[in-house]
């Protein structure tokens, strides 16, 4: 699976200094064990569980305008048997130094992540098929952050 990976926000200047982002830092919440992210996935705000268990990123087509239909599986979750699409979408992150933006397959269907203690719908989650394109994912849990280091980083 090809991922295209993309910085949104310019970084020409980091470019010319000759030292590019290596690490990109994003705000994360910890509640009830799950690690959650917000995010933008298909031009629509969306909570999302980072969960390095999962091999692909799923989203929950509940949270989002319906897509078209396109390779069809069966998945077998905790709770059932569920279908799911594998279609293109992007996934948004915002970072202390701008938006980190992805383009990649993921796994659409009607799954249920269930709901934040203050009533927030959980729209999908955040696999290793995103994760492991990063040499080392870190988290601060005094500061509410999420690191994602890429290869070559020194």
């Amino acid at each position: 699976m090809t991922m295209i990976k993309m910085l949104i926000v310019p970084f020409i200047a980091g470019l010319l200094a000759g030292s590019a982002q290596a690490q990109h830092v994003i705000p994360v919440h910890f509640q009830e064990g799950r690690v959650l992210v917000e995010a933008i996935v298909d031009q629509r705000r969306v909570l999302l569980i980072v969960d390095s268990g999962a091999m692909v990123s799923v989203i929950d087509l509940n949270s989002l305008p319906k897509h078209g239909k396109a390779d069809e599986r069966t998945i077998c979750t905790a709770t059932g048997n569920k279908t799911a699409a594998l279609l293109n979408g992007t996934i948004e992150f915002a970072e202390q130094s701008g938006k980190l933006a992805f383009q990649q397959k993921m796994l659409y269907g009607n799954f249920n992540f269930g709901y934040t203690k203050d009533g927030k719908r959980i729209g999908g989650l955040i696999g290793l098929d995103l994760l492991s394109t990063y040499a080392s994912v870190s988290f601060d849990f005094q500061h509410q952050t999420m690191t994602l280091t890429e290869y070559g980083a020194t």
